[in-house]
């Protein structure tokens, strides 16, 4: 059929799923005529859980006609409605090949997807079995299957499933797949995030696969950049998805939380005392570990700027300036104001004015 044709010429009405959702007041009017009860406080919530997909809130409500002793609905959760999961099972999952099921598998770890982040989540023990759908293939079999797949853009080219579905998929992941193979699918979406800059998607996914050093490593790939931009709230929020265990242990980490308070004015004493004891206790040979003590030096240069001495301050600068890496720019500039700064506290104001003025572009590269 000429659908494109028909929808140029407006002679086609389209409905869609944000359509066939029910709102607030449809979900409270259709559980009152199940329930035979007033939920309007409850339906917001229901709506909320089922994104207004009548299956499920019809699930729900006949588990609830099952246990008249409940006089609450808290505990009726769709996700783990028994009806729900017979339904997916009996009337979706049940009627697959077992290609198309793996591939629904395969991207429940994924809150969103497109084809190439699909095509890279490939697991090679399943792949072996069944050679699969490309990216394009899958995503054009989920629409005309109607797979409870929700688009999240106008390109069409990111999409997610409802997110009881995707649930389901979770639960029947981890009983058909060794945790291994669960995290060799988030190690390779975090490898596709990290290598199309979604750094927090890599991160977290890194995570997830239980490899904390991983997760390092994307954050130092991309700490300076965030750095040299002053993107502070970003860096925070990186930060903010490691475990604390791993935060306390890592000195990059404490490091990059020192630089944080210095907007907010929290005390940092405790803090770079902590880091100073983990970089003592890391091999001399670790590639890192004068960089690190180079950036660490700089807070005992901000330190000596307020109360001396000024020879402490233009060591620290010129330290810095020694040690840290060209692309390091937000450093090497306060490196660099640290050692000017220092010079005109001793004195020599024109020393200082001169080495910010002649050495700033040294200082960044260029």
């Amino acid at each position: 059929m000429p659908i494109a044709s028909w929808r140029a010429y407006q002679q086609i009405t389209e409905i869609r799923t944000r359509n066939l959702r029910f709102s607030t007041q449809e979900t409270s009017q259709y559980l009152e005529g199940i329930l035979g009860r007033e939920v309007s406080e409850e339906a917001a919530a229901w709506t909320t859980k089922t994104e207004g997909w009548i299956v499920a809130l019809q699930l729900a409500a006949l588990s609830l006609q099952e246990r008249p002793q409940m006089t609450g609905w808290e505990d009726v959760v769709p996700s783990q409605n028994r009806f729900l999961h017979e339904y997916l099972l009996d009337e979706v999952l049940t009627r697959l090949p077992q290609n198309q099921y793996d591939s629904l598998l395969r991207t429940a770890i994924l809150d969103s997807f497109c084809a190439d982040l699909y095509e890279a989540c490939r697991l090679d023990s399943h792949d072996d079995k069944s050679p699969g759908m490309t990216g394009e293939q899958f995503i054009e079999w989920l629409k005309q299957s109607n797979l409870f797949l929700i688009s999240l853009d106008r390109e069409n080219e990111w999409f997610r499933y409802h997110h009881l579905f995707r649930d389901y998929l979770v639960r029947m992941q981890e009983k058909r797949w060794t945790r291994q193979e669960i995290n060799t699918l988030h190690l390779k979406a975090s490898r596709w995030f990290a290598e199309n800059g979604l750094v927090n998607r890599a991160i977290r996914h890194a995570l997830m696969a239980d490899d904390p050093q991983t997760a390092l490593d994307i954050f130092k790939a991309n700490r300076l950049a965030a750095m040299n931009r002053e993107d502070w709230r970003q860096l925070e929020q990186w930060v903010s998805l490691f475990p604390e265990e791993v935060i306390q242990n890592s000195p990059i980490l404490l490091l990059t939380t020192a630089h944080l308070p210095l907007t907010y004015g929290y005390e940092l004493g405790p803090l770079l005392m902590q880091v100073g004891q983990l970089l003592a206790g890391l091999p001399s040979d670790s590639p890192d570990l004068p960089n690190l003590w180079a950036e660490l030096s700089y807070f005992s240069g901000l330190n000596a700027l307020m109360e001396g001495p000024a020879e402490a301050a233009i060591d620290t600068g010129k330290t810095m300036l020694a040690t840290l890496p060209q692309d390091a720019y937000y450093l090497r500039i306060q490196a660099l104001g640290v050692e000017a700064f220092g010079y005109q506290m001793s004195g020599n104001i024109q020393k200082g004015v001169e080495i910010f003025k002649e050495r700033k572009g040294q200082a960044i590269g260029r």
